[in-house]
């Protein structure tokens, strides 16, 4: 058994288990070679391996009765001992989950019992009611920090035996077996996905299985890759940008890496991208890549609708725009006329385009973004459309009824999805509000969690 080439492995370790068997049977039953071995492995049995599947677990010693005249040291001593045989016991446990449990997880479509096996029973371990509230180290598991036996062994549980088998122990790659381990325990395999990302992984799914059965059907008796097979992979990430400068806007120097988009999800790699396939991959060599930019002042409030595709502000890496500034922005209007008059007066500075339909609300209004134009909007009240649903055109200050009636109007905006408040010193009929108006405007935007912006 000198000869590494001879040590069990996956392939063999069936052999040598029933090796092992008559060798505990009749040591004389086995060559010298497998006798010294198995003398070596069975010294350290104890202390360092797990029993095998076939044989009998060597129970965790029960504390004797102490002699009252037990010094204090000796105590703790012999509680720190029964502490690690406790931990002992719960990670081979653990390890028994991980390489066993799939065989009993509840995936037979008829229901049928499946035998438990005896390794997955806390007390064949030598692990007993009482000890299972005992503290124990909260790294056993990986990702969470669960403190007994108990915790522990139901997170296994949840993880392992539920409608999901998993079977990964025999990877080799300590890496990714450390990375499942860690990714299914923390969650108790129960990953949270919104509906977005849900519908996206089965739109995958889908796709490849209609093309492997047009493959199928096409090339009738060739040879081909599957799913089914465990053969090929569907790439998650849509698209990964490669080789370029990452600037991250943690205000960090640039650093080059690769950035991956998985539907709505950006995240950042750096080093090794050998084992990241992508379904599309841009190589952005001599470039900078970073998040794209916010345009806190913008005037395309009524632009953007009649040419959605933005393009003066996309080409500069704009993303966001805030539009409805200078306190000019273009709902609510209850009055379609007094609309027509506002577009009018403000054409100068943001012109009087053919616009794709009408609106009175903020809700409606902000609808006709929603997934119809290139960049992210974010809208802000001005105070024109108010004071004119409120007031009407008139350069006086508002009566206290007024402001109320304006507040309630900022209020209801606000709730339909604008981000706070916008003022102008130029711009009628904004510019007729005294500061006791707006003052009380603001403590509106403020009780609803929004903003002030003025120029």
């Amino acid at each position: 058994m000198s000869n590494s080439g001879n040590w069990p492995t996956e392939i063999n370790l069936a052999f040598v288990e029933d090796l092992y068997a008559e060798f505990q049977t009749d040591p004389n039953s086995v060559s010298v070679e497998w006798r010294e071995y198995f003398d070596l492995i069975s010294a350290d049995s104890v202390s360092a391996t797990q029993p095998p599947s076939w044989a009998s677990p060597t129970p965790r010693p029960a504390v004797p009765a102490e002699p009252a005249a037990v010094r204090r040291d000796e105590r703790q001593s012999s509680a720190s001992a029964s502490s690690a045989a406790l931990q002992h016991c719960v990670d081979k446990i653990v390890r028994a989950y991980r390489v066993r449990a799939h065989m009993v997880a509840r995936i037979d479509p008829l229901d049928l019992t499946r035998k438990v096996s005896k390794e997955l029973d806390p007390s064949y371990y030598g692990i007993h009611p009482q000890d299972m509230d005992e503290p124990i180290s909260p790294e056993t598991l990986s990702g969470c920090s669960l403190n007994t036996p108990r915790q522990v062994i139901e997170r296994l549980r949840e993880t392992y035996t539920r409608s999901i088998g998993v079977q990964f122990m025999h990877i080799d790659d300590l890496g990714i077996r450390e990375w499942l381990q860690k990714r299914m325990e923390s969650s108790g395999n129960r990953v949270q996905l919104s509906q977005a990302r849900q519908l996206r992984i089965l739109t995958k799914l889908t796709d490849a299985t209609i093309f492997e059965e047009f493959i199928q059907k096409k090339f009738v008796g060739a040879k081909s890759f599957s799913l089914e097979g465990c053969e090929t992979l569907i790439p998650l990430l849509d698209l990964l940008i490669e080789n370029g400068m990452i600037v991250d806007r943690t205000g960090s120097s640039g650093y080059y890496g690769a950035v991956g988009v998985e539907g709505d999800v950006a995240r950042i790699f750096r080093g090794d991208l050998s084992s990241v396939e992508a379904t599309r991959t841009i190589d952005a060599t001599g470039n900078v890549v970073c998040p794209g930019f916010i345009d806190v002042h913008a005037h395309s409030g009524l632009m953007i609708l009649a040419e959605p595709h933005h393009q003066p502000k996309v080409r500069q890496g704009v993303t966001t725009e805030l539009i409805g500034v200078d306190g000019n922005s273009y709902a609510p209007f209850r009055n379609h006329q007094d609309f027509l008059d506002f577009v009018e007066l403000n054409s100068g500075l943001d012109r009087n385009p053919s616009l794709p339909g009408r609106w009175s609300t903020v809700e409606q209004y902000l609808g006709m973004f929603h997934q119809k134009v290139a960049v992210n909007i974010a809208y802000i009240l001005g105070n024109s459309p108010v004071r004119i649903d409120a007031i009407g055109w008139d350069d006086r200050p508002a009566t206290v009824p007024e402001i109320e009636n304006m507040k309630a109007i900022v209020r209801e905006a606000m709730e339909e999805g604008a981000f706070g408040l916008s003022t102008g010193l130029d711009y009628p009929p904004g510019n007729y509000a005294n500061t006791g108006e707006i003052v009380e405007l603001c403590k509106q935007v403020a009780e609803l969690g929004g903003i002030y912006h003025t120029h």
